[in-house]
């Protein structure tokens, strides 16, 4: 299997179960309403461009019903984008579609009003977000707007946890699928401590793999834990690694090609009450 294929599999399996995601890995109503308050100096102009990296079908709903808006999207999985189309409610049949590298896209520079992202940079080593952060730099105007969901690992107040703790947080929830989708998501995004200004790249598979007996069968002392560890199996791709940064590290690093206008959370997320704040929504403009 070539680098590209290796790239692409796990997000072909991914769309396949889309129907299991919940909160917190995709946008709740109350995220979207505030993507949507931060994209209202965009919406307001006659005509206005903006770029959507992916196909998270919420962002697409959102700017579905906007005549004045033109809404490209940009995948490396042309599969991606086509399943996606299922679960919105509103269709857009004027979307225009790039199959390509989110990095080597062959877009106009300054030229959007928006670019919308939803988890986009923990797919991409430390290397290759600075280089994304820097093609969307480019490919905004000058007062457009970058605003992008993000995890957020929160170095200082929230304590990393081990395997073990993740059990004990979870073993009072329902074995359900938002269940299962709050724990993978914890599970895949805040399992490890980092140094200051290090990307940290959590591999979650090696961490729960002592648990798995093959065919998607999971064995553990507490029913309970088996449960949700059956359910979850499926809604994340195993064999894929994601990279991250504390908060202050975040924004820091966003610091290099953005400015900060504006950054909210959904405290109505499906999540435990200390990781309510774990997704931030980010309103972020370029620098000169």
């Amino acid at each position: 299997m070539t680098k590209k294929e290796k790239l692409i599999e796990p997000w072909k399996i991914f769309a396949s179960t889309w129907r299991k995601i919940t909160s917190p890995g995709r946008p709740t109503k109350g995220e979207i309403e505030i993507y949507r308050k931060f994209l209202q100096p965009v919406l307001k102009r006659k005509s206005a461009q903006i770029l959507i990296l992916g196909a998270t079908p919420e962002l697409r709903d959102l700017l579905a019903p906007y005549k004045n808006i033109q809404v490209v999207l940009v995948d490396i999985n042309l599969e991606m984008i086509l399943a996606m189309i299922k679960f919105m409610k509103n269709k857009n049949p004027n979307e225009i579609w790039i199959k390509a590298d989110w990095i080597k896209a062959p877009l106009q520079e300054n030229y959007f009003d928006a670019v919308l992202g939803d988890f986009v940079l923990q797919n991409l080593p430390a290397n290759l977000q600075s280089q994304l952060l820097f093609k969307i730099k480019k490919i905004l105007k000058p007062h457009g707007f970058f605003i992008t969901r993000h995890h957020c690992y929160y170095q200082g107040y929230r304590q990393s946890i081990n395997l073990e703790e993740l059990f004990k947080i979870f073993s009072g929830w329902p074995a359900n699928l938002k269940t299962a989708n709050a724990f993978w998501e914890i599970g895949v995004f805040c399992m490890s401590r980092t140094r200051s200004g290090e990307h940290r790249v959590i591999d979650f598979w090696n961490k729960i793999k002592k648990y798995y007996r093959g065919n998607e069968r999971y064995y553990h002392p507490n029913s309970h834990i088996k449960k949700i560890l059956e359910v979850g199996h499926q809604l994340l791709p195993l064999d894929k690694k994601w990279f991250n940064l504390t908060e202050k590290d975040f924004e820091k690093f966003l610091g290099k090609y953005f400015k900060t206008i504006d950054c909210e959370c959904d405290f109505n997320i499906n999540l435990p009450p200390e990781y309510k704040d774990w997704a931030p929504i980010y309103q972020l403009r370029p620098k000169k």
